[in-house]
């Protein structure tokens, strides 16, 4: 954002404290509603004043943009009539706009599968779009979080473990919702300042035990792309504490680094209930008004879902604990913001044209492309693509036929469902404690069960796929694949073996099994908040082993001697060290979206070569992780000769890997031999398929510090392209780095590009090297805080 304007200053001049921390208040919509309509007794109840942001916005719409839009204007026109001023409105984004009717993608996770970040700028543009149409001026994704230890149970909604992937990806998405002007599109506010993704344990909202340095040079790089690429307006810090600060009330790192050393000069807002927490669940501070003087200080400049401590400003200030320079800061954030989002002149939408950019056929077309690209071929013997000498196929597993399973926990059926399931099945709210109580104050309740739980005389997951047949058309892998293979006859068992009588649901799906040619097993886990969860926000499981009794599924197929492909669905890596002898392929589908089975289906039948790689290291155990492959020099699974070591237990799967129906052969590394800090070098590769069918590789350049000053990562990612290369064709790559990438923290706490020498490794995955040299950096070491530089350049030739 620019500098705040005089129209601005005046209007904070005229705020009384009240007025101010209304401006840093919000509630959700639903509070406000009624059956989706704006009630406006309801809201002299809720914000008899007026709040300045209101979030999961469309969550209170189940009928559509229009009604949203609709909604959007009435509420509008309430707050403009209390308070002179529109609010702020945010909505969740990471699998496409939380919405109905809104367009759903893959979770993140898979998109990063497809090493191609343009992907995701283009779904940036279509959440923007969706979003900007029915009132929401703040889409809240990308997550930024860089996800190093699988046992977290929200790296399905990342980009993964490397920084420079989840750099490209996060700015690429922030571009896609932004636009080159902001102020005519919507403003990206990404997630989870800073750090989240490593929280002790695997646990959710637990502390960071990170250091500075690599807090800093890993898990900031994706914001600090993002905000210096292309102005980033908005962040969401964590619920996680830093060396004893909650990021809520981490001036350190909410002012120092994040606005001084990065840049930053948008809205940073508190994660759902994070600042209460500090209270509440943290036990810091001795009352609301200390803990909103704290959280002011440190910049935040919205206390939501539900305001629970900024509407204790008023007493701080009176009491003479809050300063009201902190505060004064904190609303001519949000007051510029809205002028440059032009709501201070214009702030309704056209209810109709919100159906119009929700009815977008290319929406729906670039979904299905990012989950074909992401599906990535783990293993092969040979059993795939399928063969017409099976004449019948048995696909086993929970996730034969379920197709609650292709979703994230953030796509909209899958928000929605969880939380309508546990107004509906008591057992879950138990489970879940607390989350009824919440589900029913966001969403309209009973039009949900209009359209999700129309016959309570079936089971909720009945209801649901039902529902998600009929709304989305989204097939299962079974009837995906009699449709893909008409040639092949498909039967299925597809019962939960989450159950006391899982032993006679294997002995059933054993019957089916034995009298087919070959076995597609469909396993995985499922995320969010149902019963069957196992990975999702406040889901913690550390157990990465197949779920409920899959795993003996998986040995009793095994001794029937009958092939078998394994199909995976799921959002994190799961450790299957005991499960890859049993079976003869495995194919990662990752949560694919309303696609379902259908891009399953092209890829194991051979329609489609599949062409992802791991963004993600799995691990052969549990008890490996926090396992990645950039680990510290002689403080991991990797020699400092780049081999294994034999003392130290190998991945089951390297970041970066991925197989084909084809193969490849990278050759010919050229660069130069020395570079001055501060300018470019090259580095070309040929890659050659092989094979006899076309394909895609992935390309990837790493790098290691020799002789540093302080101890540096085994290898680290510089650049990579996904290259699509016909039966014995070959294409020179050519990479163009800056050096400005290859900056880090000195033992001075100086942010520098040291003049030592770089190993260069390419190859197409992170374990195995085939091609590697040498370049010398020369030239004084240089400071970089604010050049650091998080992209590079590729052309194919």
């Amino acid at each position: 954002m620019k500098e705040p304007s005089q129209r601005v200053k005046d209007i904070l001049a005229n705020m009384s404290i009240e007025q101010k921390a209304a401006q840093l208040s919000c509630v959700i919509p639903s509070l406000v509603l009624e059956k989706g309509e704006f009630k406006e007794e309801r809201a002299l109840k809720e914000m008899p004043f007026g709040v300045g942001r209101m979030t999961q916005f469309a969550s209170g719409f189940t009928q559509g943009p229009v009604q949203a839009a609709t909604g959007y204007n009435a509420i509008q026109k309430y707050m403009i009539e209390k308070t002179g001023l529109p609010a702020i409105i945010q909505n969740e984004s990471s699998s496409g706009t939380v919405a109905a009717q809104g367009t759903i993608f893959p979770v993140p996770i898979a998109l990063a599968s497809s090493f191609e970040p343009k992907l995701s700028y283009e779904m940036g543009k279509v959440i923007a779009d969706e979003g900007k149409a029915i009132g929401v001026h703040a889409m809240m994704s990308p997550v930024a979080d860089v996800s190093r230890d699988a046992r977290w149970g929200r790296v399905d909604e990342t980009f993964g473990e490397d920084p420079l992937v989840c750099a490209r990806f996060t700015s690429e998405e922030v571009r896609g919702i932004q636009g080159e002007d902001y102020t005519s599109r919507c403003a990206a506010l990404a997630k989870h300042w800073v750090g989240y993704g490593a929280s002790e344990g695997g646990i959710n909202c637990a502390t960071i035990n990170i250091g500075k340095k690599e807090l800093f040079e890993v898990y900031a790089t994706p914001f600090a792309a993002a905000i210096k690429e292309n102005d980033m307006q908005s962040i969401m810090v964590t619920y996680s504490e830093i060396d004893g600060r909650p990021m809520s009330v981490n001036e350190e790192y909410t002012q120092k680094v994040l606005r001084e050393d990065l840049g930053f000069n948008g809205i940073a807002v508190c994660d759902g209930m994070s600042i209460p927490r500090v209270f509440e669940t943290q036990g810091m501070f001795a009352s609301r008004e200390e803990l909103a003087a704290a959280a002011l200080k440190a910049g935040i400049d919205a206390d939501t879902m539900f305001t629970t401590v900024y509407n204790h400003i008023s007493e701080g200030v009176k009491k003479g604990c809050i300063n009201e320079e902190d505060l004064d800061a904190a609303v001519l954030r949000t007051l510029q913001f809205r002028e440059e989002m032009g709501l201070l002149d214009n702030p309704y939408v056209d209810p109709q044209k919100a159906q119009e950019v929700y009815d977008d056929p290319k929406a729906d077309k670039l979904s299905e492309e990012i989950a074909q690209k992401a599906i990535t071929l783990l293993k092969n013997d040979g059993i795939l693509p399928l063969k017409n000498t099976y004449k019948k196929i048995a696909v086993i597993g929970p996730f034969a036929n379920k197709l609650s399973s292709f979703f994230g926990g953030y796509a909209y059926p899958a928000m929605m469902g969880s939380f309508l399931e546990m107004c509906v099945d008591p057992s879950v709210a138990v489970k879940m404690e607390g989350f009824q109580e919440i589900a029913e104050k966001m969403f309209d309740i009973e039009s949900m069960k209009q359209k999700m739980y129309k016959d309570p005389s079936k089971s909720f997951a009945e209801n649901f796929d039902n529902y998600l047949k009929e709304e989305l058309g989204t097939q299962s892998l079974t009837e995906a694949l009699q449709q893909e293979c008409k040639d092949i006859t498909f039967v299925s068992y597809g019962e939960s073996l989450n159950t006391e009588n899982y032993k006679a649901c294997i002995e059933k799906a054993l019957e089916v099994a034995k009298d087919a040619d070959a076995v597609i097993l469909a396993l995985g886990e499922v995320t969010g908040q149902g019963k069957d969860a196992t990975s999702g926000e406040g889901v913690n499981n550390p157990d990465l082993s197949l779920p409920f009794h899959q795993q003996e599924l998986v040995e009793a197929i095994h001794s029937i001697h009958k092939p078998s492909v394994l199909v995976l669905f799921n959002g994190r890596p799961l450790a299957l060290g005991e499960t890859e002898p049993l079976v003869n392929a495995i194919v990662e589908a990752w949560y694919p979206g309303p696609s379902g089975g259908k891009p399953v289906a092209k890829v194991l039948s051979g329609a489609f070569n599949p062409q992802g790689h791991l963004p993600v290291t799995f691990p052969r155990m549990s008890a490996q992780c926090p396992i990645y492959y950039g680990h510290k020099t002689g403080s991991g699974y990797m020699n400092i000769h780049q081999e294994p070591d034999a003392s130290v237990m190998q991945p089951l799967y390297p970041f970066g890997y991925g197989l084909s129906y084809t193969t490849f052969k990278i050759s010919n590394l050229k660069h130069e031999k020395e570079v001055e800090i501060g300018d470019s070098f090259k580095v070309s590769i040929d890659i050659t398929n092989t094979g006899t069918i076309a394909g895609s590789d992935v390309v990837q350049v790493y790098t290691h510090s020799m002789a540093p000053t302080i101890n540096r990562p085994i290898k680290e990612l510089r650049g990579f392209k996904n290259v699509y290369l016909n039966p014995k064709e070959t294409k020179t790559i050519e990479f163009e780095f800056d050096t400005h990438q290859f900056g880090y923290y000195n033992a001075l706490e100086q942010f520098v590009i040291e003049n030592r020498p770089q190993e260069i490794f390419v190859g197409d995955n992170s374990s195995v090297i085939q091609e590697k040299g040498r370049i010398e950096f020369k030239g004084k070491t240089k400071e970089i805080l604010h050049e650091r530089v998080f992209d590079f350049k590729v052309v194919e030739k």
